[in-house]
């Protein structure tokens, strides 16, 4: 609840933790209704997609999320039983592969996940590949629902009932967070702890235990240690302790502080200490692994054409990645919310608005500007546009009511039409099945570029992470066409003589048009051919504008791709 005074230092509380569930949750029995409800929406929305792009009989080794085969490569590389718990692979954090790599040997010793069984081929790998994406998923869709219940609790702590279930509702429903959700991906289960460690903060205002304290600090070195950055979540603890424990030990608290996160970063990678030079400097021969290229050289040298001449990157997210991920109305609400407390400013707003403004501010410094890179910042807005839509505006209440209705009926729009995208098949292999279908076997199909998940799934090896392999691989595999494939990106030479198609995806024109890049513009001049076919995701309700640049990580469930006839 919202406490006038601030002067006061919070009183140790002496009852076990546990029993401090009643002051998180309430006993109101129609507030509990309400929050089971809403995590139960949450979790029917966060397992509508989740079988999406899963290995099946087109690419059986890898889903079209490129960052999902590395992740479950990681994982794969654990062996949790036997004490291997080097991932080598230390861009992230190790703790959530940890839980991917418990959740398939689970998932193996249940048999959810089955063998491939000898001589069974592709579709037995598929079969066997597919359940173990699908674990790792399920961990993510899990820390996903779990961050509901702890974004309630921070809100009726701080503001009351009615605010903490609508941050829950948004918590819930919140687009590219339900999106996320369904991947086998980092940024979901670290936006969970710092959904923790805000639920700490916010806590220790009146809360003076060790045990709050210790939660506090598991939370932040947990958060760091599934994806580093995001151990900036501790200055929200650290105000608190400073501003509002003032007349407590200060140096003893901030000592245990500090102390309990770096051993609960340590626990949740242990390579830190364990295999210092892999942590650091990454894998030899691999020049883009390790703390130090992911924090230091990627988000300085950014993310090859996606993020060139975009601007600043906090203007970049304001009118890119914020739209595609919150949809315009619940991004338009969360300005307003955040010019609100900003106003108001009360000793809860304040731990939000330090949280929000720096992870967006720090976030936004680096050069690579993925979408995806804001979910954290969903949490501390969730809970301040539920203390904004939760005020009774005098005679004006029922127009609060009405749009914080409509907010919420658009945003939850917008989620289902992308979730419907999901659970169609991909244009990836809408655009495979067409090729096999309609062009007769043995003509040439070129690309401008070495094919990925982007292009149609005609081989297995267009999955694979190295294009090298891809392109040596793929040529080995094709058994029905002969594809042509530049040694250089946007080579002429694939056009002559022509083929019968050339396959093009948005994944590879959007960047290169928008900079007007000479040789991808001559490419498709020197098509000279029609486009026979197009695969793309349809009306998507609720989706911003289509301007120059879609962000990748909305991209991925709805790629277009274009198949040109050039009458070979």
């Amino acid at each position: 609840m919202v406490h006038e005074s601030e002067s006061t230092v919070p009183t140790e509380i002496k009852r076990p933790f546990i029993n401090l569930l009643s002051d998180l949750f309430g006993t109101n029995r129609n507030v509990l209704l309400l929050l089971t409800l809403v995590i139960v929406v949450g979790t029917v929305l966060r397992l509508a997609g989740i079988e999406w792009a899963l290995p099946d009989a087109y690419h059986p080794f890898s889903t079209f999320h490129p960052d999902e085969t590395v992740n479950m490569a990681v994982a794969k590389s654990i062996n949790l039983g036997r004490g291997h718990l080097d991932i080598k692979y230390y861009n992230y954090g190790a703790l959530y592969f940890y839980l991917v790599s418990f959740a398939m040997a689970a998932g193996k010793a249940y048999h959810f996940v089955p063998p491939v069984a000898s001589g069974s081929g592709l579709a037995g790998s598929a079969a066997h590949n597919s359940a173990l994406f699908l674990c790792g998923r399920l961990v993510t869709a899990a820390m996903g629902v779990l961050t509901i219940p702890v974004i309630f609790a921070a809100g009726r702590i701080a503001y009351g009932n009615r605010a903490g279930l609508i941050a829950a509702v948004l918590t819930a429903i919140t687009p590219l967070w339900v999106v996320h959700s369904q991947f086998l991906t980092v940024d979901v289960p670290a936006t969970f702890f710092v959904s923790c460690a805000l639920l700490a903060a916010v806590m220790m205002v009146e809360n003076n235990s060790t045990a709050v304290l210790l939660f506090a600090a598991v939370s932040t070195g947990f958060a760091a240690a599934t994806k580093y950055n995001l151990g900036m979540v501790g200055i929200a603890p650290i105000y608190v302790i400073a501003v509002h424990h003032r007349s407590s030990n200060l140096v003893r608290k901030f000592g245990v502080y500090l102390f309990a996160t770096v051993a609960a970063f340590v626990v949740g990678c242990p390579g830190a200490v364990l295999h210092t030079h892999e942590f650091w400097f990454g894998v030899p021969g691999n020049a883009q692994s390790g703390l130090r290229y992911e924090l230091f050289v990627h988000s300085r040298e950014g993310h090859g054409l996606l993020f060139v001449n975009t601007g600043p990157g906090w203007w970049y997210h304001l009118v890119v990645s914020l739209p595609w991920a919150l949809g315009i109305p619940l991004e338009i609400a969360g300005l307003g919310a955040v010019a609100f407390t900003l106003a108001r400013r009360n000793r809860y707003d304040r731990i939000l608005l330090l949280t929000l403004i720096v992870t967006f501010l720090l976030t936004s410094l680096s050069a690579v500007r993925f979408a995806r890179y804001m979910i954290p910042i969903f949490p501390p807005l969730a809970l301040i546009c539920g203390t904004l839509f939760q005020v009774s505006w005098g005679k004006r209440a029922v127009i609060t009511g009405i749009v914080t209705a409509v907010c919420l009926g658009l945003t939850t729009t917008y989620t289902l039409s992308l979730l419907k995208l999901m659970r169609t098949v991909p244009a990836q292999e809408r655009a495979a099945r067409y090729i096999q279908t309609h062009i007769p076997k043995g003509k040439a199909i070129a690309f401008a570029e070495t094919p990925w998940f982007f292009s149609p799934s005609l081989v297995p090896a267009f999955g694979a992470v190295d294009p090298q392999v891809r392109s040596s691989l793929s040529v080995q595999e094709s058994t029905s066409y002969v594809l042509r494939i530049p040694l250089q990106p946007w080579s002429r030479s694939v056009l002559m003589p022509p083929p019968a198609i050339v396959a093009l995806s948005n994944f590879e024109t959007m960047h290169p048009l928008r900079l007007n890049q000479k040789r991808p513009l001559r490419f498709i001049h020197a098509l000279a051919g029609v486009p026979l076919k197009t695969f793309g995701p349809g009306k998507v309700w609720g989706a911003p504008p289509i301007g120059s640049i879609i962000p990748d990580d909305v991209l991925y469930i709805m790629p277009t791709i274009t198949l040109y006839k050039t009458g070979g």
